[in-house]
């Protein structure tokens, strides 16, 4: 095919599919107006995982059966757990008391994809914050 013929197939192909197109919202919009950051899609949802006791309970480390994960995989404490696509956007902890203090290097933070058995993130918590 001819050079002048490539462009001309090329600007033909882009004015079939501009019209479509430009008649759909293009997805970025939404970072351009802050009001609609708050919009969820239809059919998204928000999901809260947390280790914090709704009966107003405090955590003891050193008694038995108090629990701040949702299962035990293993050795592995799971902290969240969810089906479908999605994004963490948030990551929170406190140590020890709730004070602020040097985090323990020896608690490292996996994350599991899709039922994988690899981690796709696996550092200890201060590689992380």
């Amino acid at each position: 095919m001819r050079p002048a013929a490539q462009v001309f197939v090329c600007h033909l192909l882009a004015g079939l599919i501009a019209g479509p197109l430009a008649a759909q919202r293009p997805p970025w919009e939404v970072w351009r107006d802050l009001h609609r950051l708050a919009e969820l899609p239809a059919g998204d949802q928000v999901l809260l995982r947390s280790s914090h006791c709704l009966s107003g309970c405090r955590f003891d480390r050193h008694s038995e059966g108090d629990w701040r994960f949702l299962r035990l995989d293993g050795e592995e404490g799971v902290i969240f757990e969810e089906e479908g696509a999605g994004a963490i956007v948030r990551l929170w902890m406190t140590t020890g008391d709730g004070t602020s203090q040097p985090l323990d290097p020896t608690v490292r933070l996996r994350v599991y994809v899709d039922r994988a058995q690899t981690p796709v993130l696996d550092l200890p918590l201060p590689a992380l914050f």
